[in-house]
């Protein structure tokens, strides 16, 4: 209470947003489960307020923020989802998500927990204490107007509308200001021609210790032809030291180490593109912003700069349309939220038409966010069959779009009625378009053969989905797809129960929100 006084002292006369409560103890958590968390955002100042961005720590946490201005005195929802990673097994849990607001300091909320070493053995999933905040312990079904007594009235969203980022390669930045170095000798303004990399990562993300071995081939690579590396954490710099003092990290960490324990740098680079995760990656020259992504590919940029045949202008639109799409995607994930809550889908296919409109560059990708929504979440597959149809009409030449079709009838967890024939026309399509060489392509006509009961030809065409995939994840995934189709009978996916609005983050499906730039980044 004496926190939450000071706070509205602080804040008369300005906007001022408090999280309530500002940390969060999510209890025990099981590698590879889901546990959502809803944080109450509360404006304690006499002006609205916007957020910007939400910035978690750790790749395995995952945060949207508030479309709308929070007006003065009132209160505002966001989803963090926390799904832990085989690493973090036995693990206590400490993450943070920062919240960036227009023109005032930042919000921090902490959640604490503990990763499980083992599931329980009766296989179910622990129960969250009764302290927690976690929408996992309240399982009230989702009302609509269908049963409740009074016709609600109809909900009106506002449009999106695209905002510029701060933050594209051309943009100029100042040096951030960090609050502690450990490791290095402090300095606060960029030198002429010197080239720059801003890691941020944490101690205890899954995804950075995934990729750490990437991250230390990059660094020391052309840390020795003269690219300046720091990396960034928000933790506490005590923890941070003894961190790289442990044997494991001891000889590793050659570079500089910084702690932006008040997120500035973190608002200042993360927030000004309205995308984040860890690890990720800013290469910076001249106070110029020349690339950002994950650091598994940020070795090509690097290469090319020291070579001179680098140029950011080239790559300029599709990192500001990728904001755009990031933007878009927090906006529609919330909608989504409400109406799983109400039970009109209309609004979000409402907003996702809006969406199509306003970034027609990814057009495509949202009338399939459409048909995702239509088959499954709103159980209309008459309708939602008619519009492929039409879409699949338009794009017959379109490999994406005719093997995306395919993909969300055959995998959608929510669909009732599956149209395997039809699916399986499609992906054979798409491969044909690709002439056999996309992996996707194959995967997906594996998915749709197998489907329709014929195993030999579903195990042939993953084997060739495996032959095609260079990334090392998706190729585990069709590695472990192509063991289902050898010793599982074949048939269609079962249909899935329609998770409640209180365990479901976001109800449309992250293949048709995110671009292909961020599906790379993000890697893990």
């Amino acid at each position: 209470m004496f926190g939450f006084l000071i706070a509205v002292l602080a804040g008369f006369g300005t906007p001022h947003i408090v999280a309530q409560p500002a940390v969060i103890n999510v209890g025990e958590l099981v590698v590879g489960s889901t546990t959502t968390v809803t944080v109450h955002l509360r404006n304690v100042g006499d002006e609205s307020a916007s957020i910007t961005a939400a910035i978690p720590n750790c790749g395995c946490v995952k945060a949207d923020w508030p479309s709308a201005e929070i007006a003065a005195g009132s209160e505002a929802t966001a989803t963090v989802t926390i799904t832990p990673g085989p690493t973090q097994r036995g693990e206590s849990l400490r993450k943070t998500v920062t919240y960036a607001i227009t023109g005032i300091a930042p919000v921090t909320v902490v959640f604490t927990g503990h990763v499980a070493d083992a599931l329980p053995t009766n296989g179910s999933t622990p129960t969250l204490p009764p302290t927690t905040t976690s929408a996992k312990t309240t399982q009230s079904a989702p009302a609509s107007a269908a049963n409740s007594n009074q016709s609600a009235a109809p909900i009106h969203d506002p449009p999106f509308v695209r905002i510029e980022p701060k933050n594209f390669p051309g943009a100029t930045i100042a040096f951030p200001e960090f609050t502690d170095w450990v490791q290095g000798t402090p300095i606060h303004a960029f030198e002429p021609k010197q080239i720059y990399v801003f890691e941020f990562f944490s101690t205890t993300c899954s995804h950075c210790k995934q990729y750490a071995e990437v991250i230390e081939q990059v660094a020391h690579t052309y840390g020795e032809l003269g690219v300046h590396f720091i990396s960034i954490t928000q933790e506490d710099p005590a923890t941070v030291a003894a961190w790289l003092e442990q044997p494991a990290q001891k000889n590793k960490f050659t570079w500089d180490v910084v702690c932006d324990t008040k997120s500035d740098a973190m608002v200042q680079m993360q927030g000004g593109t309205f995308h984040s995760f860890t690890p990720r990656s800013f290469i910076v020259r001249d106070g110029i912003i020349e690339w950002f992504g994950h650091p598994k590919v940020s070795a090509d940029p690097l290469k090319q700069l020291l070579a001179g045949t680098w140029n950011s202008q080239s790559i300029r639109q599709e990192f500001i349309l990728d904001s755009h799409v990031a933007r878009a995607k927090n906006y529609l994930d919330g909608i989504a939220r409400s109406c799983e809550k109400s039970g009109d889908w209309n609004r979000l296919l409402v907003a996702v038409d809006n969406v199509a409109a306003v970034i027609p560059e990814r057009a495509n990708n949202y009338k399939l966010q459409r048909f995702t929504v239509m088959l499954g979440l709103a159980d209309t597959p008459d309708q939602a069959y008619a519009y492929a149809r039409e879409l699949a009409l338009r794009n017959h030449d379109n490999v994406k779009v005719m093997r995306s079709m395919a993909h969300v009838i055959l995998n959608s967890p929510y669909v009732k009625k599956r149209d395997v024939k039809l699916a399986l026309q499609w992906a054979t399509e798409a491969d044909t378009l690709a002439n056999g060489q996309d992996a996707r392509a194959a995967n997906t006509l594996a998915l749709a053969c197998f489907s329709n009961g014929d195993r030999e030809n579903a195990i042939q065409h993953e084997e060739r989905a495996v032959r095609l995939e260079n990334d090392a994840a998706n190729r585990a995934d069709c590695e472990q797809s192509l063991m289902k189709y050898r010793t599982q009978i074949p048939g269609p996916e079962p249909t899935r129960t329609r998770p409640s609005a209180t365990t479901t983050p976001s109800v449309i499906p992250n293949s048709t929100t995110v671009p292909a730039q961020n599906a790379a980044e993000d890697g893990g």
